[in-house]
């Protein structure tokens, strides 16, 4: 049994607004929104995705599409395929808690309005899960890590 003080029931207790149960596990990061981004191109794609993550033990998943230049996803791009494969999960009796947030590309993200952050958001909570640099001529990363910080969103 997983200690209830621990950092990351912490973070499971802000993710879900819950107190942390025994024998629950969350995948905080994952692809699995069907024709969002690099991930299941189609919702029965997903489901087999999503089946699969169930059967490994898993509870909650959360939903995190790249939210890049190279994909430019928006927050009501999310909801949509988060509604269809919810839909989809439930007509294929598929016992996973669908979540969603997203992940942003600090290059990105830095750009974005501090409404449309927060919409992207791990679950609605605090944490913005954030994608650094894939190439040091982006800038530096520290910068702009602490200038999202300073804007309230915790990364």
């Amino acid at each position: 049994m997983r200690d209830p003080h621990t950092p990351l029931a912490s973070l499971e207790r802000e993710l879900r607004g819950t107190e942390a149960t025994a024998g629950t596990l969350i995948d905080l990061h994952t692809h699995v929104l069907p024709g969002i981004d690099d991930g299941p191109a189609t919702v029965e794609e997903a489901v087999d995705l999503a089946r699969a993550i169930a059967d490994s033990g898993v509870s909650t998943v959360v939903a995190t599409p790249h939210v890049s230049f190279e994909y430019r996803t928006t927050p009501a791009q999310i909801l949509e395929a988060r509604d269809a494969l919810r839909d989809a999960l439930d007509a294929a009796g598929i016992a996973l808690e669908l979540v969603t947030g997203a992940e942003v590309d600090l290059s990105y993200g830095i750009d974005l309005d501090d409404d449309a952050l927060a919409e992207l958001r791990l679950a609605g909570g605090p944490f913005l899960l954030v994608e650094s640099p894939l190439s040091p001529a982006a800038g530096d990363f520290d910068p702009m890590l602490l200038g999202l910080q300073n804007r309230g969103h915790r990364v």
